[in-house]
């Protein structure tokens, strides 16, 4: 409110109209055409991109997360994360969503499952994160496997933020090399601000 990207006491950068500045939830859109583009590029079933979206999201895990939580996403459609009527709880909406220990607002969703998928609308950050996964699972199956592999000896949480984050690397390296070319004739966006900026060229909200 007083023109600064970051404040006097945590930077005191000014904003300009180069200033770059988090997207927040309009990275969900980025996210889900993103995954649109991939499967029209590699169908994961017979017929069009919005009759693929019927299909079940359980076999586009992380193999260790598929055995886990079958029974938890049971029913489970792409078509039910996109459109935010998954039925999987979160922050968004719920404020009775607590997660437990070292677990992630994702993992503690996945762990509660799904309720009714298909029915009433929610908006919930879990949807569009699971993306995370889906993406690369599709994109590279080798190098999927090849994650799995590394880290298959691990169990619940630890596996779960094992293969979340190589899985980043391999969700990065598709949104650069191959999505953001076909949309962008600039500059392209950025992943992490804090990783691929320096310390004073980005606005502090969201800055994580």
């Amino acid at each position: 409110s007083g023109g600064y990207a970051q404040a006097p006491g945590d930077g005191n950068v000014r904003f300009s109209p180069t200033t770059v500045s988090n997207l927040g939830s309009v990275s969900k859109l980025i996210s889900s055409v993103a995954f649109l583009n991939l499967l029209r590029e590699q169908p994961i079933a017979d017929g069009t991109v919005n009759e693929q979206l019927d299909t079940e999201v359980i076999d586009y895990l992380p193999k260790g997360l598929q055995s886990r939580f079958r029974n938890k996403l049971d029913g489970l459609t792409f078509r039910h994360l996109l459109l935010h009527r998954s039925g999987l709880r979160g922050f968004n909406g719920d404020d009775g969503f607590d997660p437990t220990g070292d677990r992630t607002t994702l993992e503690h969703a996945l762990a509660l499952g799904t309720s009714n998928p298909g029915g009433s609308y929610q908006y919930n950050n879990e949807n569009i994160s699971l993306m995370r996964f889906f993406i690369p699972h599709i994109a590279y199956p080798d190098q999927a496997e090849a994650i799995h592999q590394a880290h298959k000896s691990k169990t619940g949480t630890a596996y779960f933020d094992a293969v979340r984050d190589d899985y980043q690397v391999l969700l990065t390296g598709y949104l650069y090399n191959v999505f953001f070319p076909k949309i962008y004739n600039g500059q392209f966006p950025v992943c992490s601000l804090k990783l691929e900026l320096p310390a004073n060229g980005y606005a502090k909200a969201y800055d994580s």
